[in-house]
């Protein structure tokens, strides 16, 4: 590789890198951009006489600080260096009335969304309804909540959006639609999510919304739909 090739890729790597390659060597990486360089080397142009150690250096240094700045900026750019998960590793203690033993999850983690949309994934929601529209709206964006708090607030939602929709149904003399949600509803005070963390109250709640849309009466659905039901992302009941 001759002097003038090497300034010539110099020009172009300096131009599209966001990096300066010569704030890699403040940061302390060159003996581990070093190894990865060498192995290209050894792939790539093992058949030719490698450049004067000082443009080596300097090349290797734009070529691997490139690519790795190249990885950032396509997962994120700034925001994928500070980008911190929702998970702790941290339960709660045994016998306590406060909280359980599921994991503590930091809500204002970048992956706490994905991580409470699988978690609620276990509750199904209305036809054009789903978890997505809960998240985050439903949930903190800052502190601490165990994984069962998630759990049970998505499993509330979710039991919310099918008396909504029940009313929704009922009142359109869908009787199918209103057959399927009524349907939904007996399985809600069935739900893990509800029965552990409810308590009796709340599932005999669920019980009186179930069987009164079993009976088709929308007076007294209505009338629990409307105790924490209001503020969903969408009114079911209202239409």
């Amino acid at each position: 590789m001759t002097e003038q090739g090497d300034e010539r890729l110099d020009s172009l790597l300096r131009a599209a890198n966001p990096v300066d390659p010569d704030q890699v060597t403040l940061w302390g990486l060159d003996p581990a951009l070093d190894g990865v360089f060498d192995a290209l080397v050894k792939e790539v142009v093992a058949d030719r006489p490698p450049p004067p150690r000082r443009q080596s250096r300097r090349l290797r240094r734009s070529l691997v600080v490139g690519a790795v700045a190249g990885t950032v900026l396509a997962g994120g750019g700034v925001a994928a260096a500070t980008w911190t998960a929702s998970h702790t590793g941290h339960h709660g203690s045994p016998g306590m009335t406060e909280n359980d033993t599921s994991e503590w999850l930091d809500t204002a983690g970048d992956d706490f969304p994905a991580v409470a949309r699988q978690l609620g994934q276990a509750f199904p929601f209305p036809p054009g309804d789903s978890v997505d529209a809960y998240i985050p709206g439903q949930l903190p964006h800052t502190g601490l909540m165990q994984v069962s708090a998630v759990q049970r607030t998505l499993a509330m939602d979710a039991a919310c959006a099918w008396e909504g929709y029940w009313l929704q149904e009922h009142a359109a003399g869908h009787a199918a639609d209103a057959y399927r949600a009524a349907r939904t509803l007996e399985q809600v005070p069935t739900w893990t999510a509800i029965t552990t963390t409810g308590g009796s109250s709340v599932v005999a709640l669920y019980r009186a919304a179930a069987q009164a849309a079993d009976d088709g009466d929308a007076a007294v659905v209505h009338q629990l739909w409307s105790v924490g039901c209001t503020d969903l992302p969408r009114k079911w009941a209202g239409k």
